[in-house]
């Protein structure tokens, strides 16, 4: 998994599918130790199992029932991870006490032939220090930038939202819209007139009816400021109705094509 170094990851909960749990002779408390040493799962042991440090270490509480699930918080050994990406050997995962037969947890693997079932990592990103976002009572809004570059925001339900810094003198806003092609799609004479005031403007442009709507795909806006001086906003637009043409269904595709 590469995650870009400018993504802060401020959650990472990995959900385990309980199979066979079992604590005949006492409790199975278990525990994750990062793993300090490369290994081979072709020739793995117990007795030849890799080295571990306990600096990063995640307990997982008893399980009473055999097929109870687990959710572990594994940001620590992310943050590990993500500092020195060329030694992630992974966990290993063991009994806190193994002196006694008859006690395990046992889980579902990826090898699982039930999807669902297998392990999966779900991550929170805080979207203010990552792809320039800011959060207000309105919903999450996009930063402008000088030039364009290769990061998109995704628009939901047909709302382009983002944050215009009128430093000059106060003015109506003057944008134009263009598609991947860079052919012009929209400009502001397309849409109701929308004053600006100094400093920062929540703004919202809305392509979801019939009059205004653009399809879905990629686009990107040029904002002109009381000194004609420009600003830049890429953007993948998932907002379709039956009489748009949509240029790309998915952002994940080739925007060419």
């Amino acid at each position: 998994l590469w995650v870009d170094d400018e993504l802060d990851i401020t959650q990472a909960d990995m959900t385990l599918t309980g199979y066979n749990h079992a604590s005949l002779t006492g409790t199975n408390e278990s525990q994750f130790d990062i793993v300090t040493e490369g290994w081979n799962e072709n020739y793995l042991t117990w007795d030849n199992s890799p080295t571990t440090s306990t600096s990063t270490t995640e307990n997982v509480p008893n399980k009473t029932t055999a097929t109870a699930n687990s959710v572990v918080d594994v940001l620590d050994f992310w943050n590990v991870w993500q500092a020195n990406n060329t030694a992630n050997y992974g966990m290993k995962f063991k009994l806190q006490t193994t002196t006694n037969s008859y006690r395990q947890q046992y889980y579902q693997s990826s090898s699982s032939t039930t999807a669902s079932s297998r392990p999966k990592i779900e991550f929170k990103v805080d979207l203010t220090t990552s792809y320039g976002c800011s959060e207000s009572e309105q919903g999450i809004f996009a930063h402008l930038k000088y030039e364009l570059d290769g990061y998109y925001h995704i628009m939901k339900n047909g709302k382009i939202k983002f944050i215009f810094d009128q430093e000059y003198d106060t003015d109506d806003l003057k944008f134009k819209m263009f598609n991947h092609k860079d052919i012009l799609h929209r400009t502001d004479a397309d849409f109701p007139i929308q004053s600006t005031t100094n400093g920062d403007n929540y703004v919202t442009i809305d392509v979801s009816d019939v009059t205004n709507c653009i399809g879905k795909g990629f686009f990107y806006l040029e904002v002109t400021n009381s000194k004609k001086e420009k600003s830049y906003l890429r953007f993948f637009n998932d907002h379709s109705i039956p009489e748009c043409i949509d240029y790309t269904a998915d952002p994940n595709q080739n925007e060419d094509q």
